[in-house]
């Protein structure tokens, strides 16, 4: 079907873009990389594509500077990094930013990944 060509295309674009899994890609949206993820069948490239709060935590943060702007800040993790399991890196890297980092405390926002803005 259409879906599972572009899916494959799209695998064969990032396994070239990546140099076969050796160079990190970042796809911009968790929702989105879970779905990528779920169907891509080269293991080498399933380990060089990151959600944006991984990669910074992976390959940035020695890079930068962090200052503590805030006393406290509250962190909503989407559904899907934490089916991926790495709301952990978005308290640490809030962490670097703030005094105390305070999960929402929301479940689930009901946005459905990207979907709740496209399909209100």
């Amino acid at each position: 079907d259409a879906s599972a060509a572009k899916g494959a295309e799209l695998e064969a674009a990032l396994l070239e873009a990546s140099e076969g899994g050796k160079l990190p890609i970042v796809v911009d949206t968790s929702p989105c990389l879970s779905q990528i993820k779920s169907q891509i069948s080269e293991p080498a490239l399933r380990f060089s594509l990151y959600e944006p709060v991984e990669f910074i935590r992976h390959f940035l943060v020695d890079k930068l500077e962090f200052k503590k702007v805030r006393e406290q800040v509250a962190v909503h993790v989407p559904c899907s990094s934490k089916k991926m399991g790495i709301e952990e890196s978005f308290a640490k890297l809030a962490g670097l930013c703030a005094e105390e980092v305070v999960p929402s405390g929301i479940p689930c926002c009901g946005m459905a990944g990207d979907r709740g803005i496209r399909f209100p």
